[in-house]
C-alpha cells in the first residue's frame, strides 16, 4: 500500500461532508431552482438518495475487496483491460471535478472580490498550496479539516442565519404547485453533489475504525442534506422566486444583513470562512487523482506526482469552460447526467458483476 497514513471514520465523514457541501452551498440553489422553482428544497430530499446509494455501494464493494479502492478492484471484477479502462474513466472524472471546482471558485472570487486579478493567479495559488498538502498525505488533510472546518462551519451557519430579518416565509407556498415533476427534475441537478459521496471509496482503505464506517458515512449524507435544505430555504425566504436570476443567491442574501447600521457588510466574512471548505475539497479530490494515477500505473509512491498533476489540473480548469455563465449551463445540462452516471450507475454495475462472480465462485467451491 503506497499510502501509510490512517484516519478515523469521523475524519472521513467530515472530509466528505466538506467536499460535497462546499460547492453545493454556493451554486446548487440557482442550478436546481431552474427546474424546481419554489420546490428546490424538496429536490434536495430526492437527491439525497444518490448519496445514500453511493455510500452503500462504496462500502459494499470495499467489503468484497478489503483494502482496495475502485482503481484497484475494477481489473479484478472486469478483467485487466476493461478494468484499466474503467479506472481511467474515474481518474478523468476526478481530474475534471477538481478542475471544475477550481474554476467555480476562481470565477466567484474574481467576480465578487478580485475583479482585476487574473484567473491564472487565483487558480494557481490555490492549486499550489493544495499540491503541497497532498504531498503530506491523507492524515495531514484529515487533521487540517478537523482544525479548520468545525469553527468555520459554525460561524458560516450563524452568519447566514442573520438574514432572518429579511425572511418572508410565505415565499415557500404554494408547495408542489405544479406537482412532483419539477422537484424530481431539480433533484437530477442536486444529485451531482450527492453522487460525489462515492469518493469515500478512496478513503475506506485507510480507516482505523471500520466498525463505524456505515454510521458515520450516512450521518455525513444526512448532514449535507440538511445543510442544502437550510441554504435553499434561506434563499427562497429572502428573494422568493427572484433568486433564479442570481448566480450566487446565498452570497447575495448575506448582503442584506444589517443591524443598527453597524453590523453589516458581512460578505467578506462569508468568503473568508467559505474558502477553507474549498481548499479541503481541492486537496481531497487532487489527492484522489494523484493516488489513483499512481495505483493505475503501479507506481511505488504518489507524492512526487502531486505537483505535475497540479499543473495539469490548473491548465484544465482554465480551458474547461469559457465563463461562469457557461459553467452554470453545463452543470445543469451535462453534469447532471455525467457525475451520477459515473459515481452511482457504474459502481452499481460493478457491484452486480462482483456479486455474480463471487456467487459463481462459491457454487464452484461447494461443488468440489
Amino acid at each position: 500500500m503506497i499510502e501509510k497514513g490512517r484516519i478515523t471514520s469521523g475524519q472521513m465523514a467530515l472530509m466528505i461532508f466538506v467536499t460535497v457541501g462546499t460547492t453545493g452551498a454556493l451554486i446548487s440553489s440557482n442550478a436546481t431552482g431552474v427546474y424546481a422553482g419554489r420546490d428546490l428544497w424538496i429536490s434536495v430530499l430526492w437527491a439525497s438518495l444518490y448519496g445514500f446509494v453511493a455510500v452503500g455501494l462504496a462500502i459494499r464493494l470495499h467489503r468484497i475487496y478489503p483494502g482496495e479502492n475502485i482503481i484497484q478492484y475494477s481489473p479484478r471484477i472486469l478483467g485487466f483491460l476493461p478494468g484499466k479502462v474503467m479506472g481511467f474513466i474515474y481518474l478523468f472524472s476526478y481530474l475534471f471535478l477538481v478542475a471544475i471546482t477550481l474554476r467555480a471558485y476562481s470565477e466567484f472570487v474574481k467576480a465578487i472580490f478580485l475583479p482585476q486579478t487574473p484567473l491564472e493567479v487565483i487558480i494557481g495559488s490555490m492549486m499550489l498550496v493544495a499540491a503541497v498538502a497532498v504531498k503530506s498525505g491523507v492524515e495531514v488533510i484529515a487533521r487540517v479539516t478537523q482544525v479548520l472546518i468545525p469553527p468555520a462551519l459554525i460561524v458560516y451557519l450563524a452568519t447566514i442565519l442573520l438574514t432572518i430579518q429579511s425572511w418572508d416565509v410565505q415565499q415557500l407556498f404554494p408547495i408542489l404547485e405544479n406537482g412532483i415533476a419539477p422537484s424530481l427534475k431539480g433533484s437530477m441537478v442536486t444529485g451531482i453533489w450527492f453522487s460525489e459521496f462515492f469518493t469515500i471509496t478512496f478513503l475506506l482503505p485507510f480507516l482505523a475504525d471500520r466498525s463505524k464506517e456505515v454510521r458515520r458515512s450516512m450521518m455525513s449524507v444526512i448532514s449535507v442534506m440538511l445543510l442544502l435544505i437550510y441554504i435553499n430555504l434561506i434563499c427562497l425566504f429572502v428573494f422568493g422566486i427572484e433568486y433564479l436570476v442570481m448566480l450566487y443567491p446565498l452570497f447575495e442574501a448575506t448582503r442584506y444583513i444589517s443591524y443598527a447600521q453597524f453590523f453589516e457588510h458581512l460578505d467578506a466574512i462569508v468568503l473568508m470562512i467559505w474558502m477553507p471548505g474549498i481548499f479541503i475539497k481541492v486537496c481531497l479530490v487532487h489527492y484522489v487523482v494523484v493516488l489513483g494515477t499512481s495505483q493505475w500505473l503501479n507506481l511505488r509512491d504518489y507524492r512526487p506526482y502531486s505537483l505535475p498533476l497540479a499543473f495539469l489540473t490548473a491548465g484544465l480548469s482554465l480551458w474547461v469552460v469559457p465563463s461562469s455563465q457557461e459553467l452554470f449551463r453545463v452543470t445543469s445540462a451535462v453534469f447532471s447526467l455525467y457525475f451520477p452516471g459515473t459515481y452511482v450507475l457504474l459502481p452499481l454495475l460493478l457491484w452486480l458483476i462482483a456479486e455474480w462472480r463471487n456467487r459463481g465462485l462459491r457454487k464452484g467451491e461447494m461443488a468440489q
